[in-house]
């Protein structure tokens, strides 16, 4: 059987080339010019390996069963090399490093020290042929040196100058740091909210506890230091609880505030964390007077939200839980994307507020079912939030699925679920914070795709699925035909109605099972305000007065 050995061989960019053939001892051929490789050689060895027709070619690239096209494969690479490095000449190329940089221009220049050889090499066999201009007919060693010097110089100076650039990054990065301690703990308590200005963080992080700029948007953040008194959070409670929430923010602006405040609050001083109301309404909250009465009682428990029409511009009394508590709105479409833009909008002003720590969205038709003690301490303790949203494989479910939102959303993320939502601190600000999902969806669901139904039951099932217990605690009544839910009115108020929603199901919360699943319903009628506020006191226990 005939067969050929390659005893060494050299990597250079791309493929590998054949260095020293022993063929009984007899000749060798090495690409390495400063140990007397020559070119012409490679070829003459080259094709007397295709002479020889070796059923097998062994090299340290492990067996070869078709020999012969490996070796075309070597001589064809050689080939078209010589041919770009002549063409380089032909189009004035003049020196070693002009060569290289011209042939190797798409290549790491770590690598053209190496390549350099090789190029030498080329332009010698070029030279040998009689086909370099005669400007260049000689390559002296003397001259090639050189070449490689100045290559190897540019490659150390280039290293040189990333090192300092590197050097310089650092010192700038720890001038900031220093800068933002000194800051923190000099002069916090001198920075207010309004009128600030801050570079968008564009994606926040649910891993870090805190945004630099924290204690500004929130007027507090960090524990107060051994070294300090604590500060007069009581004044503080009363500075938020009583501000006006209008303001002239643009949606992008007030995101970007809202993306930046903690999410995790833990604090050295005694503290009571708020649940946060945020109510989507046409117009006039028809049943306030209900809620009047749910909220008498706690101030410092919780806070409100509206968002309205914007022709919408009436105040309640001075004295309504609901006075200056508007934010400013836009008009909303229902089934479009302006739904969802009002949800943000809500949450995003809530989330101002350090203090809030749940946030429940409801509508002008909703109802509470328990009295606010126990609404309360059923959402600021829960270990999860409630959103509904689940897999449906109908044509109302993965049927409004568009093929244009993949890969960012798949049809394998695609959920749906009530748009009456209460989530914590942590999933708030993911929603107001997020760039890649809310684009896809505002795009690509429209109608019959409803977006109010599919965007959060797929966002939260896609980055906190752990945090969210797949349902909602609004109750509505999708019993009746048709592609909204019953509506009550006057005459369907009972006891006998609200005890079934009350405890008329199942349900986990926090690992176990619980009778109370729904803690609002709706869609109630401004007719049920009279019968609703006279089975409440005994039923929910409000207030009578």
């Amino acid at each position: 059987m005939k067969f050929a050995v390659v005893h060494a061989d050299k990597v250079l960019q791309k493929g590998f080339l054949v260095c020293t053939m022993l063929q009984r001892s007899q000749g060798s051929a090495a690409l390495d010019i400063t140990s007397g490789g020559n070119m012409t050689e490679y070829f003459q060895t080259s094709y007397k390996f295709i002479e020889l027709s070796p059923h097998a070619l062994i090299s340290m690239h492990g067996s070869q069963p078709v020999a012969k096209n490996m070796i075309c494969g070597y001589l064809k690479n050689r080939r078209s090399r010589e041919a770009g490095i002549l063409k380089a000449i032909e189009n004035g190329a003049e020196t070693l490093f002009d060569v290289v940089a011209n042939v190797y221009s798409g290549v790491d220049c770590s690598f053209w020290i190496a390549v350099a050889s090789n190029v030498r090499l080329h332009a010698d066999h070029h030279a040998q042929q009689k086909k370099l201009p005669k400007r260049m007919k000689q390559f002296e060693m003397t001259c090639f040196a050189k070449e490689l010097s100045r290559i190897r110089r540019k490659f150390r100076e280039g290293k040189l100058h990333i090192t300092i650039t590197i050097l310089f990054l650092l010192s700038m990065a720890s001038f900031v740091v220093v800068l933002g301690t000194f800051i923190n703990y000099h002069v916090r308590k001198y920075l207010v909210l309004e009128d600030s200005y801050f570079p968008r963080l564009n994606k926040f992080s649910p891993s870090s506890l805190w945004s630099p700029y924290s204690y500004i948007l929130c007027n507090f953040a960090f524990p107060s230091s051994p070294s300090h008194p604590p500060f007069n959070f009581p004044e503080l409670k009363t500075w938020i609880a009583t501000q006006d929430l209008w303001h002239s923010m643009t949606d992008e602006e007030l995101m970007r505030r809202a993306s930046m405040v903690p999410n995790v609050l833990e604090y050295s001083y005694n503290r009571t964390p708020k649940v946060a109301f945020l109510f989507l309404s046409r117009g006039m909250l028809a049943l306030a007077p209900l809620w009047e009465k749910f909220f008498m009682g706690h101030k410092g428990l919780y806070s409100i939200y509206i968002h309205t029409s914007p022709e919408f511009i009436d105040e309640p009394p001075v004295t309504s839980v609901f006075y200056k508590r508007r934010i400013p709105s836009k008009p909303v479409q229902w089934g479009s994307a302006t739904m969802i833009d009002a949800e943000r909008r809500l949450l995003a002003n809530a989330l101002l507020d350090c203090f809030n720590e749940r946030f429940v969205l409801l509508s002008e038709a909703c109802i509470p079912l328990f009295n606010f003690t126990t609404v309360y301490n059923y959402l600021i303790n829960a270990r999860h939030s409630f959103l509904g949203s689940f897999d449906d494989p109908r044509h109302t479910g993965r049927g409004r699925y568009n093929k244009q939102m993949w890969p960012i959303v798949s049809l394998a993320d695609w959920r749906k679920g009530s748009q009456w939502f209460e989530v914590n601190r942590k999933i708030a600000i993911e929603i107001v914070s997020d760039e890649k999902y809310y684009p896809v969806f505002r795009d690509y669901c429209n109608p019959p795709c409803y977006i109010d139904e599919h965007y959060l039951p797929t966002l939260v099932s896609i980055i906190f699925p752990e945090l969210n217990s797949n349902r909602s605690i609004t109750w509505v009544d999708w019993s009746r035909a048709g592609p909204h839910p019953a509506r009550y009115v006057r005459k369907d108020v009972s006891t006998a109605l609200l005890n079934q929603v009350r405890q008329g199901f199942n349900c986990t919360y926090n690992g176990h099972t619980s009778s109370i699943c729904f803690l609002f319903a709706r869609k109630f009628h401004p007719s049920t305000l009279e019968p609703l506020l006279r089975i409440a006191p005994a039923l929910l226990g409000f207030d009578p007065q």
